[in-house]
């Protein structure tokens, strides 16, 4: 008797722990299961949601922005008078000397002026009392016409054209500066599957800004100027053919799929030049995934 009752015990303790695991796995299940569905109801309410626009006139400015640093736009090598010995050497490397100073000064007392305000970069010239010869030199950057070098995609460089106006932000100051492209270079630099390419803007100091200085260029590619627009969520593109849905009356029900002919866009906003009038309601779905930063620019 002793030897069956041992048994069942074993038994009643094995199908306990059967129906124990049992009962947890189909409580990891379910939990499991509810926090998918609050997920995804969550992703559906907060993620994506009907947005309504009017279509409404305005001007579209295209534009490509990227980060630089502050160089000079004229940088030289000026020879000093050969033959002349020198006396004094009245600047530093990294000096900015406005037009007309002395930069150097020669036993014979004439001396080697700044041709324009610039900075002193570096130069190679004797001792003090020796002579000076044609090998020898000082070179200069320009402080009042600055640049800044850019780098632009492969897939943007053929809308970059000499003469593009651009807004330069220089983080140091807060301030901003009309610039222009002065500079595209045709080699580009590869890597990681794309190809950048050099790009320069010129543009003139107030006098707050030292070379060195970084900030950051926006160059005007294209503008349309009192366009329709619409949301560029409000488009959508179906095999070559651009197409927004209208609201027809107060009825958020009542809508039409129409197709519509697009310009330029500024990635908030795009050019509809025709399908839609001034007034249009447009219903479409905002992501809502990007915070877009409210740039300002300057006017050209």
């Amino acid at each position: 008797m002793k030897i069956q009752i041992k048994e069942m015990s074993k038994k009643k303790k094995i199908l306990l722990g059967i129906g124990l695991a049992v009962l947890i796995a189909v409580i990891i299940l379910l939990i499991h299961s509810c926090g998918a569905e609050n997920s995804d109801s969550n992703y559906e309410e907060e993620g994506s949601q009907v947005m309504t626009a009017t279509a409404e006139r305005m001007d579209i400015y295209k534009r490509e922005t990227s980060t630089g640093e502050i160089k000079s736009a004229l940088e030289e090598k000026k020879t000093p008078h050969a033959q002349y010995v020198l006396e004094k050497i009245n600047v530093q490397q990294g000096q900015e000397v406005k037009e007309g100073s002395a930069i150097l000064t020669y036993t014979n007392g004439q001396i080697m002026e700044a041709p324009y305000d610039c900075v002193v970069l570096e130069w190679d010239l004797p001792d003090l009392k020796q002579k000076i010869t044609n090998d020898h030199y000082v070179k200069i950057a320009g402080s009042h016409v600055l640049m800044m070098e850019l780098s632009v995609s492969e897939n943007k460089i053929l809308e970059v054209k000499k003469g593009n106006p651009a807004t330069i932000k220089v983080n140091a100051t807060g301030k901003k500066y009309k610039g222009v492209v002065s500079y595209i270079s045709d080699i580009g630099e590869y890597s990681d599957g794309d190809s950048s390419f050099t790009v320069r803007v010129n543009f003139d100091n107030d006098g707050d800004l030292k070379l060195g200085m970084n900030g950051k260029a926006s160059i005007t590619l294209a503008k349309a100027e009192n366009v329709i627009a619409v949301p560029v969520d409000a488009v959508i593109e179906n095999e070559g053919t651009s197409y927004v849905t209208l609201q027809k009356s107060d009825d958020p029900t009542d809508i039409e799929e129409v197709e519509v002919t697009t310009g330029i866009s500024d990635d908030n906003n795009i050019e509809i030049k025709s399908g839609l009038k001034e007034g249009d309601v447009v219903q479409y779905v905002s992501s809502e995934e990007e915070d877009w930063e409210d740039e300002e620019y300057m006017d050209y």
